[in-house]
């Protein structure tokens, strides 16, 4: 035990006592100590002695190259992946009106400028609509407003369903919103909207009562809010009415534009 002792000892200094490639009970016989037999070993024939393993030092560089790291997106956040910038410069930095079911541009005041005008429906219960609509300029949107009652709620429309029919301009400088609900007897309307110099305003509307089964008209009546006159089915020519333009965002006018109104 004691000469394997010194022998293992010795063999682990021969690195630094400059013995090279000398075999270590070589070594250890030139400094005096007596080595046992059966600690010598001897290659055997055809056989060579084994070459240690090639040490890479850690500075030295790798033989295959580190991947580089993917440089990541920059993360999106939760209106940047419901809204467009035109749309989030419209809406405001906290939109919550839902998603946008409706998009419309046009130039509502005519100042060679595509405005925008938004229907978006509420992702809740009743499906509620809102009308965003604003006018365009170079740093983004003035005038912006909203309206919750010209684009009626996705359960307003009875048996016939999700009641609204959509967004289209009409004339030069307005759009039309209209919806169509009921049953055996149905009812559709439509609200028309223009710029009026300080604002938007429900300029007009479109009324009608119908028979579904009989495929009959009952009323139909169309309101100028400008003029101030309307036509109704069954009436020869244009009567006159009181009603004045009103705000966008005035429901309580939008419910007062009912067929009794008008007789």
């Amino acid at each position: 035990m004691k000469f394997r002792l010194v022998y293992a000892l010795v063999f682990c200094l021969a690195p630094f006592v400059g013995c090279g490639n000398r075999p270590a009970e070589t070594v250890a016989q030139d400094a005096g100590v007596e080595v046992p037999g059966d600690a010598v070993s001897t290659p055997t024939q055809g056989q060579g002695a084994e070459k240690a393993p090639r040490v890479i030092p850690s500075s030295a560089p790798s033989d295959a190259a580190a991947p580089r790291a993917k440089k990541s997106a920059p993360k999106e956040g939760p209106h940047e992946k419901l809204y467009t910038p035109d749309q989030l410069a419209l809406l405001g930095a906290d939109p919550r009106e839902g998603r946008v079911e409706t998009e419309l541009r046009h130039d509502f005041d005519g100042d060679g400028l595509d405005d925008l005008a938004l229907v978006l429906v509420s992702p809740h219960e009743e499906k509620a609509r809102t009308l965003v609509i604003g006018l365009r300029t170079p740093e983004g949107f003035r005038a912006v407003q909203r309206s919750m009652c010209v684009a009626l709620c996705a359960e307003c429309g009875g048996v016939l369903g999700d009641p609204y029919y959509g967004m289209k301009v009409v004339g030069e400088r307005s759009v039309k919103v209209t919806n169509h609900g009921g049953s055996r007897w149905a009812w559709a309307n439509a609200y028309t909207i223009a710029w009026r110099k300080d604002g938007f305003y429900v300029v007009g509307a479109d009324l009608s009562y119908y028979d579904r089964l009989k495929n009959k008209s009952e009323a139909q009546i169309s309101v100028n809010l400008l003029t101030m006159k309307y036509s109704r089915t069954g009436k020869p020519g244009l009567r006159p009415h009181n009603e004045k333009p009103f705000p966008i965002s005035d429901c309580g006018a939008v419910e007062g534009l009912q067929l009794d109104a008008f007789p």
